[in-house]
């Protein structure tokens, strides 16, 4: 297992297309495989607010529901665990892009996710099942993917979602309370 560290990747410095690319193939990949997945966090704020990943966002986001890691050929990977369950794979392509799976599992009516930020455990995301259990899709550049309800997912985890913040040459944003800010 390749261990690597994500955090310096960062869009200004990497081609944009290699990032747009990395996103087309990963999510082609994990539904040739049959992994539910979908768009989400950051990515699904740019792209489909904006129609362009964030200025300063570090990484591709997409959260599953599965019980296996996929496999993502030719991609470096870092899995990290808590008690004993995978919480997120990183897979860093041969392109220099991180992709961030996030892993959710169903609680009752709700999937759960561990949280990890900035190397802390910051709890467990809670978010009710039925808005991931039909998916809405969003496009991107001629492409569409997985998503759930914007509509209904950003004002769960962000605030003022519509409006982006400036803040040190990135285009950053709140989370809501349960969140954090990046």
């Amino acid at each position: 297992m390749n261990y690597f560290s994500y955090d310096v990747y960062d869009f200004i410095t990497v081609d944009l297309i290699d990032a747009e690319v990395e996103l087309k193939e990963v999510c082609d990949t994990l539904y040739k495989q049959g992994v539910k997945h979908w768009v989400s966090s950051g990515t699904l704020l740019g792209i489909y607010r904006d129609g362009k990943f964030l200025k300063g966002d570090t990484d591709i986001d997409i959260g599953i529901m599965t019980d296996k890691v996929p496999i993502i050929e030719g991609y470096e990977i870092r899995t990290i665990k808590i008690i004993g369950e995978v919480m997120q794979v990183i897979y860093k392509s041969p392109r220099n892009v991180a992709v961030d799976l996030t892993w959710f599992y169903e609680d009752g009516d709700n999937i759960i996710s561990k949280n990890i930020v900035n190397r802390d455990v910051q709890g467990t995301w809670v978010k009710p099942k039925k808005m991931f259990e039909s998916l809405d899709e969003v496009e991107f550049k001629g492409n569409r993917y997985p998503c759930p309800s914007p509509e209904q997912y950003f004002p769960m985890r962000f605030i003022n979602w519509r409006t982006p913040m400036p803040r040190e040459g990135k285009d950053w944003w709140s989370f809501t309370g349960e969140m954090w800010c990046m």
